[in-house]
Order: C-alpha cells, then structure tokens, then sequence
C-alpha cells in the first residue's frame, strides 16, 4: 500500500536495544550542539559529554548507601568552555597528554615542531587538543558509551592521521572502565589518558587535605620551572615525596 513506506520508516528510527540516556547539554559559541549521556549500573552513575569525551560526574554509594559525587566538573556546559574555568576536567587528554619540551621531538629522523600552548612548551595535544573536539557516539547501551574522533594529517603539525576511540563502561557494581585505541597510517606519537580530577568525600565540595594518600614509590622524576623533567630520578626517602607510608595529604 502506499502508506506502508511512511510506516516503515518511522519504525526504523526505533532502537532495537537500549541505549544509554542522553540530553543536550548546552552549545558552543559557534552553535554545535553538545549531548551529555549517563551510564548507569543500578549502584553507580556516570555522566559524559561528547565534547573532549569528557566524565562530567561519577556518582557511587557512601558506606551506608547515600548516592554522591567524588569528581570535579559542572553543572553546565559554559564554565567547560572557557579555559580559565577548566583545567582539562574530565577530558580525554591527546593526541599527546603532558607537556613535550619546546614543543619538539624527533621520529625516523625527522624533527617535528608542534604547536606551543603552554609557555614554551606543548601541552595535552596543542592548542586544539581532543578536549576541545565534539567526539562521534558510535555506540551505546544502559552501561556503556563508545566515542571516537579523527585527527587529519597535520592537526597541530603531528604526523600521520590518528583515528582514536575511547570505551567508558560499568561492568562491575564498583568498577569504572576506561579503554582507549589508536590507530594512523603513518608513524607518529600518542600519549591517551583521562584528565579526571577527584574528592573522594564530596566530589569538590571540601578540601582533599583529610585525603590519605600511599604510593609505592621509591624515586620521582624532578622538574624545571616550565614542568618538564630534568631526566634525573631522585630518591623519595626524607623527602616531601616520600608517600610509602599511608597518611594525610
């Protein structure tokens, strides 16, 4: 019948399984729409927007049940735009996470010059990281979120282009999983990482410092002034970066 194509259509935009819930979050200056989704495991909640793939919230029950935050963001898209206010929260830090020195570094002989964004240095992919890039959804379900984004040839004068892919997913009541792949048709560098900050206690409302801290590390790389390592590894013993022992930040 002639109805039947209308019909039709209108069933193949259903959902054959469930996806993770959405909503708009805001918009950039230049109008991109940005969605935020929510992944949900019946004990811990996580939220995620597509811009820079970032974590916006992590909500997981205290000792008695009461559902609450324990990372740093906001509420609303605005204050994520603006550098001033957002420290890379949250957000898929690349194509390179840290600093490279001067913004240099050599591959198969050749001297590339990246883009310089912090002081002399480069800094978490440049000055148009994958924090800044609205990331493609590629899936979904109730407790898992797959995003993805091309880097072209060139994009902050790196080499070869990188298609990248993040998978964040609850598969345990207490579990948190991030997993991250890249793959370029040219030989270049890559350095993925999530750029979460965290409060254990309330997610940003009070202070880390009654935080108890141990790490099992018995030498730490210096840095310059401009946080570049100095190349030497020094021993932790006596020192402010001694944390072997479990105590107060």
């Amino acid at each position: 019948p002639p109805w039947m194509g209308d019909i039709l259509c209108k069933c193949s935009t259903v959902p054959l399984f469930p996806m993770a819930e959405s909503c708009e979050f805001g918009k950039t200056s230049d109008g991109r729409v940005v969605t935020k989704y929510t992944l949900c495991n019946g004990t811990m909640k996580v939220s995620i927007m597509d811009l820079g793939a970032a974590i916006c919230s992590v909500q997981v029950p205290d000792a008695k049940g009461k559902l609450g935050e324990i990372c740093l963001g906001y509420d609303e898209l605005t204050p994520y735009l603006d550098p001033k206010t957002n420290p890379y929260f949250g957000a898929v830090a690349g194509r390179c996470a840290n600093r490279i020195c001067k913004g240099r570094f050599k591959l198969d002989d050749v001297e590339y010059q990246l883009e310089t964004n912090n002081g002399p240095n480069h800094l978490h992919g440049g000055n148009v990281g994958f924090d800044k890039l609205i990331w493609t959804v590629e899936s979904s379900s109730p407790s898992s979120l797959v995003l993805s984004v091309v880097s072209p040839e060139g994009d902050e004068h790196y080499p070869g282009q990188v298609a990248a892919k993040v998978t964040y997913s609850l598969p345990k009541s207490d579990t948190l999983c991030m997993d991250y792949e890249a793959t370029t048709n040219k030989p270049t560098i890559i350095n993925l990482t999530n750029h979460n900050y965290w409060n254990l206690a309330d997610g940003g409302i009070s202070s880390i410092l009654e935080h108890e801290i141990e790490l099992f590390a018995d030498f730490y790389t210096p840095v310059d002034d401009t946080s570049i390592p100095s190349g030497e590894l020094r021993a932790v013993a006596g020192g402010a970066m001694d944390l072997r022992q479990r105590g107060k930040i």
